[in-house]
């Protein structure tokens, strides 16, 4: 793409129309096309290129925040460009603050983080963080395939920052939380599907290797349950039951890990 200004913007309409055309015609090969051409522009998904981030990637960056939140109804499995974008945004941002965690890893020198943290101060900016925050607050308005749709590649997502080695990443599980929580008002048969995915997470998340994640992972679904279970159940329904099924999995993991180490160990 041309450093060009008026160039670039021409380019960032361009792509924005042949999304929202993609999309409402439901041309699925088109849709991906476009959509994982501009997450790649963001640069925020290509290893070593952040220091080269420049204006240009920064609106690709704001248009597919945009696209999540105006377009999510028909976004079905590119929902993961989008939910990968937001999950590496929030990595560069904790990059570009300089915190010694970050720079500890040996991927950027001195230099390469002063040009990002240039680069990404207007990524930090109120419209980029209302952006984000009004993806995962707008996901009540889903549609009821949409929502599945969206939690699943925020569960995907998830489930790669948290099998990250060196520092499991709990960004999007807190979001998945938040989504939870918006999306609890949902008729039952809708809440059923969200939560078979979600639930599932959990239940990894809750069996992570590290005490941190598997904690707050036992902590939010204690929170989510004590929510849910307020709103009591009606007549012949049994999705309590499945609600609190996660609790029952985790139980029985620690209660065989309990014994596979007693005995075995």
């Amino acid at each position: 793409m041309s450093d060009d200004i008026e160039e670039w913007f021409l380019c960032i309409r361009g792509f924005r129309l042949g999304i929202r055309a993609a999309c409402v015609l439901r041309s699925r090969l088109e849709r991906n096309a476009f959509i994982q051409a501009l997450a790649r522009f963001t640069l925020l998904t290509a290893k070593n290129a952040l220091g080269e981030m420049k204006g240009k990637n920064i609106e690709a960056i704001k248009l597919l925040l945009a696209i999540g939140d105006e377009d999510g109804d028909f976004l079905e499995d590119n929902w993961i460009d989008v939910i990968r974008c937001i999950s590496q945004l929030e990595l560069a941002q904790l990059i570009g603050t300089g915190l010694n965690v970050m720079k500890s890893t040996g991927a950027l020198d001195e230099r390469t983080l002063a040009t990002l943290q240039g680069a990404l101060g207007e990524t930090s900016s109120q419209a980029v963080v209302v952006a984000v925050d009004r993806i995962f607050q707008g996901s009540c308005r889903l549609t009821s395939d949409a929502i599945v749709s969206f939690v699943r590649a925020l569960c995907a997502v998830s489930k790669e920052e948290l099998n990250q080695p060196a520092a499991p990443r709990m960004f999007l599980l807190g979001k998945l939380v938040e989504v939870a929580f918006y999306n609890m008002g949902r008729i039952r048969l809708e809440w059923r599907r969200v939560w078979e995915v979600v639930g599932e997470h959990f239940n990894a998340a809750g069996c992570n290797a590290s005490e941190i994640v598997a904690h707050y992972s036992v902590d939010a679904l204690r929170q989510l349950a004590i929510k849910f279970l307020e709103k009591g159940e009606l007549p012949n329904f049994r999705f309590q039951k499945d609600f609190l099924r996660p609790f029952e999995v985790l139980y029985l993991s620690i209660k065989a890990q309990t014994y596979l180490e007693g005995n075995f160990v």
